[in-house]
């Protein structure tokens, strides 16, 4: 709307045109737009129906040029999804793939995050990231990174690992689920897959602690729905 405080203002109106919707899942609302999706096509059709029902009970319509009925593919928040799979959007890729050096602990931070937000189609972040990571912990965020010959590998050898990032599939209710652990003294990793498919990765860098239980326990814990969301 291009006016203080109209985010939330439409956050409150969907509510009250589609809360229910919302609640149920039949509707999901991301920033401006809004997601309608069934598991088959009839409880596809049987949502939509309910969406557009609630919406001409409020005089509301949505414009034709924005809307787009079952499509292949389709961008959310920088994840493509396409036909049961997610994967990362090449332009994510693409803006980390091709960035120089971070000159501050601040940039250096903001390029780890974003490159943690990739964790799940990319196997081995955590150990890739661990080098950069280790010097930005404890310094101010203005101060400059000094960037040696080894540090200077580790993130170029970041930056190659991201064209090796993967597709991830879209688990259903009814699929069957293997939990498989692989961990080490200072990292972990985890894959939940049906059969040989991959579901995602969730990679972690471990902090030395001397009592902490083994690694695998943590990679059970770390795989809980309610601990981490799936991409």
């Amino acid at each position: 709307m291009g006016m203080p405080g109209s985010e939330t203002a439409l956050e409150e109106l969907m509510c009250r045109v589609l809360g229910d919707l919302l609640q149920n899942g039949c509707v999901a609302k991301i920033a401006d737009d809004l997601y309608c999706g069934g598991y088959t096509p009839t409880e596809l059709l049987s949502n939509w129906r309910k969406v557009l029902t609630a919406l001409d009970k409020c005089d509301l319509r949505l414009a034709a040029k924005k809307t787009i009925i079952s499509p292949v593919s389709t961008t959310i928040l920088g994840w493509i999804w396409s036909r049961g799979s997610i994967c990362a959007s090449p332009h994510r890729i693409a803006a980390l793939s091709s960035c120089t050096p971070p000159k501050t602990v601040r940039d250096l931070r903001a390029f780890i995050g974003s490159y943690k937000m990739l964790s799940r189609v990319i196997e081995g972040s955590a150990s890739i990231l661990a080098p950069l990571e280790s010097i930005t912990a404890g310094n101010q965020s203005s101060s400059p990174v000094v960037w040696s010959e080894s540090l200077t590998t580790s993130f170029y050898h970041a930056q190659e690992a991201l064209s090796s990032n993967k597709s991830i599939v879209i688990p259903k209710p009814e699929d069957l689920l293997w939990i498989v652990t692989d961990g080490s003294v200072k990292m972990n990793g985890l894959a939940q897959r049906p059969e040989n498919i991959k579901l995602l990765g969730s990679p972690a860098k471990l902090k030395h602690c001397p009592s902490r239980p083994p690694s695998n326990i943590l990679l059970l814990i770390s795989s809980s729905p309610s601990s981490k969301p799936v991409c």
